[in-house]
């Protein structure tokens, strides 16, 4: 079996990524494509955090363990599955945690990369009623996302495609629509 694709759906928090990713890959499963929905990796350290009592947040080290493990699951996935959707892709890791040494988002980037990217994009104030949720997701969106959309552009230019919001289904992502154009990407692919 060859390598199967990553397909990482990105965005800022509370926008859908998990829902879409979820959604998406139980849509392959169903068209008889080989497909797997990879959880981030943080939530195993956080959850360890939560019994020990600790907070704030996560050291370098721990950091590290994250971009580990995802780095991991990611090669390991890719070896069992034809598809692999996350929401929570290496890159962010590598991006978000500031890594500067060159060598090492080198080896990271050639290690582990994104076969296409799903941006979704940012809720507007009318596809969403929580008004606290969505000025959490503008103020990420507007500091992390930052660097996320430098090291994409950097890394994955023409791998980006536009997840697009249906104003007659409350704004949320037309699934219909994503599927269709993601097979036809697979399909491309062969």
């Amino acid at each position: 079996m060859n390598e199967g694709k990553l397909i990482v759906v990105n965005g800022a928090a509370a926008c859908g990524k998990t829902t879409i990713a979820l959604e998406l890959t139980a849509a392959l499963k169903k068209a008889g494509i080989n497909a797997v929905y990879l959880p981030e990796a943080v939530r195993a350290v956080l959850e360890k955090r939560s019994i020990l009592g600790i907070e704030g947040a996560l050291t370098r080290s721990e950091q590290t363990l994250v971009l580990l493990r995802q780095l991991e699951r990611e090669i390991r996935m890719k070896r069992l599955y034809e598809v692999v959707v996350t929401d929570n892709p290496l890159f962010s890791a590598v991006a978000y945690g500031g890594y500067s040494d060159e060598r090492m988002e080198h080896e990271l980037q050639r290690a582990s990369g994104a076969d296409l990217i799903i941006s979704v994009p940012f809720l507007s104030s009318e596809d969403s009623g929580d008004g606290v949720r969505l000025e959490q997701s503008e103020k990420e969106r507007l500091e992390l996302h930052m660097v996320l959309d430098m090291y994409l552009e950097k890394h994955y230019e023409g791998l980006v495609m536009e997840a697009v919001r249906d104003a007659s289904n409350g704004g949320y992502t037309d699934m219909k629509h994503l599927e269709c154009a993601v097979r036809a990407w697979l399909m491309a692919q062969e």
